[in-house]
């Protein structure tokens, strides 16, 4: 499935939730550039809404490999997150 959203539009937390059936999840992403105003306009709507993000699983940078092995085996459910710390 695939959802697109117009930017100029706010949806509240509980119609975005209407409008993914369920087993699926939401998620997007930015294919230009963002300005900085645009990046502050993310987090603030993410606070405002008290969105969370599912992080799967966490991996530091040392073990790239097995956070991109996770990715193509689909074996985690949720967010990939790399520690590049």
């Amino acid at each position: 499935y695939v959802l697109f959203l117009n930017p100029e539009i706010i949806f509240s937390k509980n119609a975005l939730e209407m409008m993914i059936p369920n087993g699926r999840y939401l998620t997007g992403f930015y294919s230009n550039t963002p300005t900085q105003k645009i990046v502050d306009e993310i987090f603030e709507f993410i606070g405002e809404h008290n969105l969370k993000p599912r992080i799967g699983k966490i991996f530091d940078f040392e073990n790239i490999r097995e956070a991109c092995l996770a990715q193509d085996n689909h074996s985690v459910t949720g967010k990939i997150v790399v520690n590049v710390q």
